[in-house]
Order: structure tokens, then sequence, then C-alpha cells
């Protein structure tokens, strides 16, 4: 009996993840998935109506790992400015161990042009924590008199997701670098 670690449901998941990350969504059946997976139509099903579904489950999955991970990462940080440019030795250390595949989230965006579909929901929730998460570090910033918070907080979400689009093109660390030097010149 597998345990709920190692439940069907979970290699299913796990399965889709890498095939969905390397391959794209749309390049990726659920016949692979299945026989990937070694499980039956059946219990693929049973815990996934559709292959949308497991696109849903891919990406909270996705988002709950990336954002633990980030968290790690930062956590050797106190400071907020320390952890806002922590953020970017995360991404290049990341963008380099995925080979520059880049962002599962916006990945998948381009292949699901609708902005209302669920998939799109999806990402734009993860993308909407990251902005978050960017906001909350700001806020608790003192910053020279006349730095408008909320503009410093969007302009290092949007480096950071530059970052990671370019890294991909390039296949390179470099845009990463770069964006970090821009965020430090926005907080001095």
């Amino acid at each position: 009996m597998r345990n709920k670690r190692n439940s069907a449901k979970d290699i299913i998941i796990d399965t889709a993840s890498r095939l969905f990350y390397k391959q794209g969504y749309h390049s990726t059946g659920i016949t692979q998935i299945i026989a990937e997976a070694d499980t039956v139509k059946a219990t693929f099903y049973q815990h996934f109506p559709s292959k949308d579904a497991l696109g849903e489950a891919y990406l909270r999955k996705r988002h709950a790992e990336w954002l633990g991970d980030l968290e790690a990462y930062l956590a050797r940080y106190e400071k907020p400015a320390e952890k806002l440019l922590g953020i970017f030795e995360f991404l290049a250390q990341w963008l380099v161990q995925e080979e520059f595949r880049g962002c599962a989230f916006l990945n998948i965006t381009s292949e699901f042009p609708d902005a209302a579909h669920p998939i799109r929901g999806q990402v734009k929730a993860h993308k909407h924590t990251m902005q978050g998460y960017v906001q909350g570090l700001v806020a608790q910033m003192t910053l020279p008199e006349g730095k408008n918070k909320e503009v410093i907080a969007r302009s290092i979400y949007l480096l950071a997701e530059g970052a990671i689009v370019e890294s991909q093109v390039h296949g390179d660390a470099w845009p990463v670098a770069t964006a970090k030097e821009a965020v430090k010149m926005l907080l001095s």
C-alpha cells in the first residue's frame, strides 16, 4: 500500500510536473503521463476529471514548492533589503539548476491565450503572491524621502520577472545579476 506521499495522485502530479515543465503543457498527452506514472486510465480519471484539472494541480504544487524554496533560501537574511537582494541570488541559482528553462508559470501562460481560463487563474495567483511578497519586504523598509514604496516594490517585482525571462532567452544568468544591481540603485 502506498503512503500519502507516494499516492497514485501524487505520482501522477509529479510525473505531469516534470513533463509539463520540460515539454510544455499542450505537447504532453494524458497517455504519456499515465504511462510514465506507471498507472492506468481509470486511476488517472479517478483523481483528475480532465487534463486541465491536472494542470491546475501541477501549478498549485509548483507554487508551494517554489515559494517554499525561496523562503528557505531567504531565511538566512534578517533585513528586508538583504532579502530583496537575496531573491536575485536565489533566481540565479535556480535558473542554472533548471538549465534556464524559465518560469513554469510564464511558460504555461503562453499556451493559454484566454485570460479567463482557470490555468491562467493559477498563474495570476502565483504572480500576485510574489508581488505581495516583494511589497511586504519593501513596506518594512525605511527609504530615503521621496521614494515611493509602491513604485519601488513593483519595479523590483518587474526586474525579477524580466530577469527570469531574459535569462531563459539568453541561457545565462547575467540578466539576474544586472537586475540585482538595479535593485541596489532603487534602494539607495
